[in-house]
């Protein structure tokens, strides 16, 4: 199947496919049988399952909320670049997808005490935002409005607008971002570090993305001064210190509010609330 395919957006996979539905989705995705198959406990978007035959292992998904072809023909570029894993194949009537299997591991708060890690990063990310991908741009403003429903969303607004009115006051510096940069999605293998799951990619001011990292690797403002420091110098961003630092910390509210609304719209509640603490002691 030739990526680039168009997109579809259905929701297929709401139960997790058992292992015979999973050995049976493999041979119709032209593999052999698998001779173990291991259901990945990680992520809240899909299920994943590592398939282990003799020549290697790969990574099979079966998506929750559509599967998106673009995303995939993407992170088959970024895969050439040493930025992602390898896409292998897709079937869009199935919403399933195989990648090759990157055989490493996540990467955690205590890995990051080190400024060597976050040098690793911070050129990984480097290299991403500066990806040749002229898509649409990420509106902040819209993303947050899409939520305006759910019975949470007056809590916040408040001090949302005051965080997204102050981020309209800085300089844009757009990039092509990954936008979802959970612990589960960054992988560091005996080749480097490298990012998975590209579902929710597009062109977005790269702040976002800092912010994100910020969040789920749980930096100390040590640790979160010295990338951004990294990361502007490698980039010839021209800000004070303090500029960036408030920039980053606009960002990282609206993004800690975007994950509690959307773990509170998919029912993940326990999630919701821890986040929820944490935006109420901002």
């Amino acid at each position: 199947m030739s990526l680039g395919a168009a997109n579809i957006d259905v929701t297929m996979w709401q139960h997790r496919p058992q292992i015979n539905e999973v050995s049976e989705l493999a041979r119709e995705m032209g593999l052999t049988e698998p001779a173990h198959i291991q259901y990945l406990d990680a992520g809240l978007s899909n299920f994943n399952y590592k398939l282990t035959y003799q020549d290697g292992d790969y990574l099979l998904k079966c998506y929750r909320n559509g599967l998106k072809a673009k995303s995939l023909a993407l992170q088959k570029k970024l895969a050439d670049a040493n930025i992602s894993n390898a896409v292998i194949d897709y079937n869009l009537d199935k919403q399933v997808a195989i990648f090759k299997y990157i055989d490493g591991s996540h990467i955690n708060t205590y890995d990051l005490l080190t400024n060597h890690k976050i040098d690793q990063l911070t050129q990984l990310l480097t290299q991403l935002h500066a990806f040749n991908e002229n898509g649409e741009v990420m509106n902040l403003s819209d993303e947050v409005a899409s939520y305006k429903t759910l019975t949470i969303y007056s809590d916040l607004e408040p001090k949302l607008q005051d965080k997204l009115a102050a981020i309209a006051r800085f300089p844009n510096h757009h990039g092509f971002c990954h936008n979802d940069l959970l612990q589960s999605n960054i992988i560091e293998t005996q080749q480097g570090v490298r990012l998975i799951d590209f579902e929710y990619s597009k062109v977005n001011d790269v702040f976002f993305d800092l912010a994100s990292l910020c969040h789920s690797l749980e930096l100390s403002q040590l640790q979160s001064a010295y990338m951004l420091d990294v990361y502007c110098e490698l980039n010839g961003i021209n800000m004070t210190r303090m500029s960036a630092t408030n920039k980053l910390t606009n960002y990282l509210y609206v993004y800690r509010a975007l994950c509690c609304f959307w773990y509170y719209e998919k029912g993940f509640y326990s999630q919701y609330s821890a986040l929820n603490e944490l935006l109420k002691a901002d």
